[in-house]
């Protein structure tokens, strides 16, 4: 059985195996945990991440080279920083709603997302600036060797356009494996018909995946 490290039950259905991470800068395990990745974004993820996958791996659950990564705005934001920050451990992944680039994503936001973010990273892009740089995926697309499967709203105004759009163009000047969807919407708001498309997408985006690999 393959493996797909996501959250929608239609991958089940489908024959993958499923599993969703709590990482560090979640909830439900208190505050010390939800806190520890303040100053330090995407460490900590990661290597919860990372931990997940190995664990998978020996309890004979996953196939190394068939595991992949989904996430949904923060959440597609960590894959899109794993596949470049952790090459080596995933097959594909696919964004949602995702952010790329930090400072791109401060410069576009309300006040208070502005605030959220100097919360999360100890100060604003003035202050702080390489510690938004090497937070952000765009900073390491020139590692990421998996195909990269990307939905994003065009009026979103939590993850904006502008970012991801850097993004792909970073992407694609690097002659890498990016396939991105576009569709009139914010942060949230597809319609019942463009879920079913998607999700049509996404299963056809890993099987091919999965093909090319044997």
């Amino acid at each position: 059985m393959n493996y797909f490290l996501g959250e929608d039950t239609s991958w089940a259905d489908h024959g993958f195996a499923v599993c969703a991470v709590n990482y560090r800068g979640s909830t439900t395990f208190g505050r010390k945990f939800k806190e520890q990745i303040w100053g330090d974004v995407g460490h900590w993820e990661l290597e919860d991440m990372a931990a997940t996958r190995t664990w998978l791996v020996e309890q004979g659950i996953a196939i190394p080279n068939a595991i992949f990564l989904y996430g949904g705005s923060y959440g597609g934001f960590l894959t899109l920083l794993a596949l470049g920050k952790q090459p080596e451990l995933w097959a594909g992944g696919i964004g949602w709603v995702a952010g790329a680039d930090e400072i791109a994503t401060y410069e576009d936001s309300s006040a208070a997302l502005k605030s959220f973010y100097a919360g999360l990273y100890g100060g604003t892009p003035a202050e702080k600036r390489e510690q938004y740089i090497a937070c952000s995926p765009i900073t390491y697309a020139e590692n990421v060797q998996a195909p990269v499967l990307i939905f994003q709203g065009r009026n979103d105004t939590r993850s904006p356009a502008r970012q991801m759009e850097l993004y792909e163009a970073k992407m694609k000047s690097l002659s890498k494996d990016i396939e991105i969807h576009w569709y009139e919407a914010g942060h949230t708001g597809m319609s019942k018909d463009q879920s079913i498309e998607f999700q049509e997408k996404m299963l056809l985006f890993v099987q091919r995946v999965l093909n090319e690999r044997r």
